[in-house]
């Protein structure tokens, strides 16, 4: 209602009498309104609190299963700057004798003849054709492009270039080529066909093959090689050797030919640290959502306060199922049925679980790969089936998620509620306030008209 000056004939504050009635006409209905909305809040929030700390536990979960962690093997080198190695869950634990015979090069060669590096000084004109493996490209020089710069910028920029890459060294002689394949490795060998071109560009031809007094080898193409054990030799095109022992990764960094180093020595073990770490993560993930569930659902007798889901059975439901989950035993690749207790696990009087270290260090120091099964095997693993587990309750479809979907849908409506009431009020407002006009006018016109009936009679009014 717009800005209004009422009881101008009877004295009555209309604007306020009309103010007062509305608000004793709205106040009721918004505070129900709002107390529920503020408890739909409470509850989304809360759940919004228990399926993030659910959320995080999957995270771990997918983690585990993706990077192999129950799975997962140490690896050491006995002189890391000889051999390095890392291991994938692949690998099988033992020790291996490694000697490196050859690291990988890239091969170079140059011009043992000076160029004349003048700018204008053309070094020859016609074609150029450059070779690596059983790649070329071919340059035709003319002018524009056949002084010595020009030509490297030429060969380094050319868009069919094969790898190779050319720069210009200057010695006591003069500026000298140098043509370098960018890949290590035996076929990356280059080849120049100078054949038909002119001037000192024609010098330049180089064969790999054939001795060539213009052209010096300054390193041969090369692969790396290394002798297993003393008996597999493998080659590699780089000094990577990547799985020439199954799940192992070797990188060699120089040759074992020395008085103190004639091998290295790689050994192979599963990862107990890795699988225990991995056990820890999982029962503090665990405990932390019970505890999440804990402080949303229950009831503070000191404080005589509940927490917004008490009575809640979903949030409840969730932890009774992941109970029940890890009660349950587990069949292995063995055949054997396997309980969380023989893996060192178990729950303390509040239903959290806990670790028994020695026991599980047992396990592992007797039968790694039980653990592994117990953990990560297949959908009928603890990790697939807490997995399963938490999304029954917080995944797309899950019962928490479904909750959460009803409380907004609740949550629109009450704010839709609130929208309604408002134009009531607006109506309400209205109505009361010409109501309370009229009123006032009547009572002015009676006072008026009695005025007039007293003075008649000869009596003094009021007004």
């Amino acid at each position: 209602m717009g800005l209004s000056i009422g009881g101008l004939g009877s004295g009555l504050d209309i604007g306020n009498m009309t103010e007062q009635l509305v608000a004793a006409e709205r106040t009721p209905k918004l505070t129900r309104i709002q107390q529920s909305m503020s408890k739909v809040d409470n509850h989304l929030s809360a759940y919004g609190l228990i399926k993030s700390s659910a959320s995080n536990f999957q995270e771990k979960l997918t983690e585990f299963k993706a990077d192999d962690v129950f799975l997962g093997k140490s690896s050491t080198s006995s002189d890391s700057e000889f051999v390095s190695v890392s291991s994938t869950s692949d690998a099988q634990a033992g020790q291996y004798s490694i000697e490196v015979k050859q690291l990988a090069q890239k091969h170079k060669v140059a011009s043992q003849f000076a160029l004349d590096a003048d700018p204008n000084a053309s070094l020859g004109q016609g074609s150029l054709t450059l070779s690596l493996g059983n790649q070329s490209m071919t340059l035709n020089l003319d002018d524009k492009n056949s002084d010595l710069k020009s030509l490297v910028q030429s060969i380094n920029q050319a868009e069919d270039n094969p790898g190779i890459s050319a720069t210009i060294i200057t010695d006591e002689v003069g500026a000298k080529l140098v043509f370098s394949s960018q890949q290590s490795g035996k076929d990356q060998q280059i080849a120049i066909d100078a054949s038909q071109a002119t001037g000192d560009v024609q010098q330049l031809h180089f064969d790999p093959n054939i001795s060539n007094s213009n052209m010096a080898e300054m390193q041969a193409a090369q692969d790396a090689q290394i002798v297993i054990d003393g008996y597999a030799i493998v080659n590699s095109k780089t000094n990577e050797f990547k799985d020439a022992i199954d799940g192992m990764t070797l990188d060699v960094k120089q040759l074992t030919d020395t008085e103190d180093t004639t091998s290295v020595t790689i050994n192979i073990d599963n990862n107990h640290s890795q699988v225990k770490k991995s056990v820890s993560s999982f029962v503090n993930l665990y405990n932390s959502l019970v505890n999440m569930v804990e402080s949303q659902s229950s009831f503070d007798a000191e404080a005589d306060k509940a927490a917004p889901l008490v009575g809640d059975s979903a949030s409840r439901s969730l932890i009774s199922q992941l109970r029940n989950v890890l009660n349950e035993s587990v069949t292995i690749e063995s055949g054997k049925n396997r309980p969380l207790s023989d893996f060192g696990l178990g729950t303390d009087r509040e239903g959290k679980l806990e670790i028994d270290q020695e026991q599980l260090t047992q396990q592992l120091d007797d039968d790694f790969m039980a653990a592994s099964d117990f953990f990560t095997q297949g959908e009928s693993g603890l990790v697939s089936r807490v997995t399963q587990g938490l999304d029954d309750f917080v995944g797309k479809q899950g019962v928490i998620t479904n909750k959460e979907t009803r409380l907004e849908s609740q949550k629109s409506d009450f704010k839709e509620e609130i929208e309604t009431l408002e134009q009531r009020m607006s109506v309400f407002e209205d109505r009361t306030y010409k109501q309370l006009s009229a009123m006032d006018a009547a009572l002015s016109k009676m006072s008026q008209e009695l005025n007039a009936m007293m003075s008649m009679f000869g009596f003094e009014g009021n007004g």
